[in-house]
Formats: structure tokens, sequence, C-alpha cells
């Protein structure tokens, strides 16, 4: 299984050594980590150096997320120096001899347990992926270094949002836009502090923010390639 300490066998899995070359960099950079042992027990945590912890807060007090970067909440979080494999092996080997793994790692569920859906991400087809990008960093999405250019993922509050540069069918975008269909919708808490911040970023609003008639409050938005998404949630309570 590649790894033992203290008679117990496992290997070490590193979501960053999925991603495109050039994506990973360790001095500044997170990752989910997941170390399984040779019962099969598979135990996960994410991993933050210290420089991404002030890039994410730098990065929070622009978007406003975080209440503009106040505090900075990552489930099951070990801060490190560097999130290479090797501090990686290190850090893992020295909780398993302190017997601390399970105080800082969360169990995964175990086989044989249902399956659930863990994320669902629209793909957009895109004349310019720069332009693109640039465009969905306005709305808080972060994204990391393209793949060969012409993909990328945009990340925001554990969702994806993935965007390929390709040529798209005219016929097919004119026909959902004649009929008024909807290429994404999400959900947002906090939906009337998330619209005025796209109006302030320069977001184009197709729909403004308007009360539905089931309770809720919606605004639909047109990326630079006439993807609408609309974005709806139910509205804050006034005291």
């Amino acid at each position: 299984m590649g790894m033992s300490h203290q008679g117990r066998t496992y290997s070490i899995w590193i979501e960053a050594e999925q991603w495109a070359p050039g994506e990973w960099t360790p001095d500044d950079d997170n990752s989910d980590v997941m170390v399984t042992f040779e019962n099969g027990e598979q135990w996960v945590a994410s991993f933050i150096s210290y420089q991404n912890v002030l890039s994410l807060t730098d990065k929070n007090r622009g978007t406003g997320e975080c209440l503009g970067g106040k505090y900075l909440a990552v489930t099951d979080m070990i801060l490190i120096d560097v999130v290479s494999r090797e501090r990686i092996e290190q850090v893992v080997a020295d909780l398993i001899g302190d017997d601390a793994l399970g105080a800082h790692f969360t169990r995964c569920a175990e086989a044989g347990a249902k399956p659930r859906v863990t994320s669902l991400a629209p793909q957009f087809l895109v004349d310019d992926l720069s332009r693109s990008i640039a465009y969905y960093e306005k709305m808080g999405f972060t994204f990391g270094k393209p793949w060969d250019g012409f993909y990328a993922i945009g990340r925001i509050d554990g969702l994806e949002l993935h965007l390929k540069e390709e040529p798209k069918n005219p016929a097919e975008r004119q026909y959902r836009r004649d009929h008024e269909h909807l290429d994404a919708a999400a959900g947002v808490d906090g939906i009337e502090a998330f619209y005025e911040r796209s109006v302030a970023n320069g977001v184009t609003i197709v729909q403004p923010l308007t009360p539905t008639a089931w309770g809720t409050k919606d605004f639909y938005v047109e990326d630079p390639d006439g993807y609408i998404i609309s974005f709806g949630g139910r509205p804050t309570l006034k005291e």
C-alpha cells in the first residue's frame, strides 16, 4: 500500500496531484488529502499552507466572502508550511505516531454505504477562456491555471463551474434565448448582498433582483457567451 508506520500500512492520495501541470504551487496552495489503511478505512482532511491562508484572506477581502476576510472556515483543516507530498507524508506519519489522526481527519463512509452525489457542475463552451474567467471572477469565482489553455474550473463556496474554449452551436444558443431557457440556476444564501456585489463589480444583469411567486428573490445574469444563469434565494428577514 506504499507506507508503513508503527505497524500500520497505508497509502496517501493527494488531490493536487490530479491537477493539470503547473496548477499546484506547494508554497501557496491547499489540497484535500485522503489516507487509506490496509483494512479499508479512509480518512480525509484539508491541508493548507500558511501563505495560502493569507492569500485566501486577501481574496475574500476583495470578494466580500467570509465577512470580507474576517474569518476562514475550512472543515478538518491542517495548517502546514508547504503543501508538498514529502511534508504531507511527514505530517501523516507524525499524527499516526501520536495516535491523533482521528482527531484531525474525518473518517469517510464505509464501503457499502448508500452512494451520495457530492458535486454536479455545468460545462459552458466559450469563445475566449480568459474573457470568461475574468467575468466569473466578478461574481467571486476563483480559478486555477487553465489546463492546456482551453479548460478551466471555477470554484465558489465548494461548488464548481467548468469552462471549455470550444465552438458553440449558434442555432442551439438562439433557440434557448428565443424560448427564455436558463443555462443554469444557483441558490444563494444572502441573495440581496450577492446581487449588490454583482452589480458593483459590473456583472451583466438581464433581470434585476425580483420577488417570485413562491417567496424567494432571483436575478438573471448573462455571461460574454450569452449563457443565462439565475441566482435566487430566500430574502433576508428584516428586524
